[in-house]
Parts: structure tokens; C-alpha cells; sequence
């Protein structure tokens, strides 16, 4: 998904997993459109798994990595970063 905005960064502790997938998607592609080229979405999350579900996630090219737990936070809190997806280059490619 090409981004061509201004910010680095965008935090949310929105719902994903209670909003539809439409509002998902819509949501996700606002953001995105207001970050830079390589920016991340951190979203935390009460559920021990990505908050936006595979299917949208491949649809719009991105990938969720987990970069945290606040166990000290009750319930604790997952936060993710999502990004866009990286290509791996093919051997030898420059």
C-alpha cells in the first residue's frame, strides 16, 4: 500500500477486533495515507494477538509484528506495530 504522507508514527488503541472489516479497512488506509513511506501504525491491543485480522492485513500488504507487553497494565496490554509488508530480495538481487 503506497503511503505518501507526512508522519513517521501513528499510535491507536482503537477497537480493530470489535469494528467491522469495512471499518477496519477504512480506518487502516486513513492512516496509513497520513504516513511516510516506511511510518508503522503501534496499536495496543487486550488480546494476545494481532488486533487486525490476517485477511485485511494481506489485502492492504501490511504485516503486524509484536514489539511489547505492559504486564504491569491490568489486563496487561500487547502492542503491535504494523507496517508494510517487507519483500525479501532474491539472492544475488541489488
Amino acid at each position: 500500500m503506497p503511503s505518501a504522507g507526512y508522519y513517521s508514527v501513528a499510535i491507536s488503541g482503537l477497537p480493530f477486533v470489535s469494528f467491522e472489516a469495512k471499518k477496519r479497512r477504512d480506518i487502516l488506509c486513513a492512516i496509513f495515507s497520513g504516513l511516510a513511506q516506511g511510518g508503522a501504525l503501534f496499536q495496543f491491543t487486550y488480546l494476545p494477538k494481532p488486533p487486525v485480522d490476517r485477511k485485511t492485513m494481506d489485502s492492504l500488504g501490511l504485516d503486524a509484528e509484536l514489539v511489547g507487553v505492559v504486564w504491569n497494565n491490568v489486563p496487561p496490554a500487547w502492542v503491535y506495530r504494523i507496517g508494510a509488508r517487507r519483500t525479501a530480495q532474491a539472492p544475488g538481487a541489488s
